[in-house]
């Protein structure tokens, strides 16, 4: 007796039909994953768009702010403004010993703006003879009137007068006022008042009795 092949037997396509698909062949599941060869192309081509978005940008002319020579002097003196705004001569330790306060060191500060006078030739020393002292005193302060800024305050003055007192018996005097003023030496010597520093030194080595000689 013979039985139906027929129902025994089932195509390979049929029986295909029947695998699960977590059994699938393999070339189903590589089909879901990006080829790394791909990726870093990509990545190579993004890379080389911003390049070339960079290089146009840079070959793009910019706008060049230029300042004209007075505009950029008058940039300079703001900032000598700024510097001689934030200038303070400091406390006298002199001064504030003797007042109990707080005393800061004499201040011939000029206006806002005001500079020196470059390339001047410093004043000749005192010759040492009294018809020259008032006149010595008179052309310290013309200088110091065109350095402002360097000479402002009232010790930067002194000490500069007092090196250009090189005569005997005078420089003996200067010196001494030099050291108590350099040294801030509370004696009868320091001063920090160029106008009483002009008057005891034309006090004292001056035409005696001015006014009448002067008649």
């Amino acid at each position: 007796m013979h039985h139906p092949v027929s129902d025994a037997t089932t195509t390979s396509s049929e029986l295909s039909s029947h695998i699960p698909d977590m059994v699938q062949p393999a070339e189903h599941m590589e089909q879901d994953q990006e080829d790394p060869m791909t990726t870093m192309a990509n990545t190579l081509a993004q890379l080389q768009a911003q390049l070339a978005a960079l290089q146009v940008r840079m070959a793009q002319p910019t706008n060049v702010i230029r300042m004209s020579e007075e505009q950029f002097g008058d940039f300079l003196d703001n900032v000598e403004n700024c510097r001689q705004h934030q200038f303070t001569p400091g406390i006298n330790p002199v001064l504030m010993a003797r007042t109990r306060a707080q005393v800061q060191y004499t201040d011939y500060s000029p206006p806002p703006g005001t500079h020196d006078i470059k390339g001047l030739k410093t004043p000749e020393c005192y010759s040492g003879a009294q018809l020259d002292a008032r006149p010595f005193m008179q052309c310290l302060d013309a200088f110091y009137a065109k350095k402002p800024v360097t000479y402002c305050l009232a010790r930067n003055r002194i000490l500069s007068a007092c090196d250009l007192i090189t005569k005997p018996l005078a420089e003996t005097w200067a010196l001494t006022i030099s050291d108590a003023v350099m040294n801030n030496k509370d004696n009868v010597y320091y001063t920090d008042n160029w106008g009483q520093f002009k008057d005891k030194f034309i006090a004292l080595f001056g035409i005696p009795n001015e006014k009448a000689h002067a008649r």
